[in-house]
């Protein structure tokens, strides 16, 4: 429940000479955090209240665990036990950021998408790394959220990190090239470019026939 999640003021005091915590929403300097799990800050109360809206109360203990299981631990099973752990929280975390954000663009609020997936990005970078095919689907959906924002630059900027992987990676899945195809075309169409949204929408016709129906 969202009223159960309190917040407080950040304490300078706690934190290392020279260092700040950045806001999750804005990444400007922060003034309040979340009391319970203490790992997630704010630079102002809107911006507090509104994540907590959109993402942070579904996932609030989650960060908490990863908070508390940052300490030494003695012996290298326990270390590795305690390891498996917190990927399982980040891939929960992951999982819940984008299956919230493929519901907002279903309702159609791209604000609350660009902000559910900016965590979905942060997640999936340490989870797999930055040139992994599985960051592709969330950089596609970037765009889509995006566009409906009207921010056609980052849209733009947003597909070509996704094609950058695309382009580097021989193995890729078929299904996430058509996904990637997909948010292409309809970058392209938003834009007026009419030709190469024709072309992004035949190539994921064709890798999308090819997942479904392999030769």
């Amino acid at each position: 429940m969202i009223e159960d999640v309190t917040h407080t003021d950040v304490n300078p005091l706690a934190s290392p000479k020279g260092t700040h915590k950045p806001c999750i929403r804005c990444g400007e300097r922060s003034r309040f955090m979340c009391k319970k799990c203490r790992a997630v800050f704010y630079c102002s109360k809107a911006h507090r209240d509104e994540d907590l809206r959109v993402l942070h109360s579904d996932v609030c203990d989650l960060y908490a665990f990863l908070k508390d299981s940052i300490r030494f631990v003695p012996g290298q099973d326990e270390r590795d036990r305690l390891e498996k752990q917190r990927v399982i929280k980040k891939t929960e975390i992951l999982k819940t950021a984008k299956s919230l954000a493929q519901k907002s663009l279903f309702q159609n609020h791209p604000d609350d998408a660009i902000n559910q997936l900016s965590v979905a990005i942060h997640f999936a970078h340490e989870l797999y790394g930055n040139n992994s095919v599985l960051i592709i689907p969330i950089h596609a959906m970037c765009v889509e959220a995006l566009v409906k924002r009207g921010r056609m630059d980052q849209a733009t900027q947003q597909l070509s990190k996704a094609e950058w992987i695309l382009l580097n990676e021989d193995d890729c899945p078929d299904l996430i090239k058509a996904d990637f195809y997909k948010n292409e075309g309809f970058l392209n169409m938003c834009k007026k470019e009419y030709k190469s949204a024709l072309t992004s929408y035949a190539n994921e016709t064709f890798f999308s026939t090819a997942a479904f129906h392999p030769v």
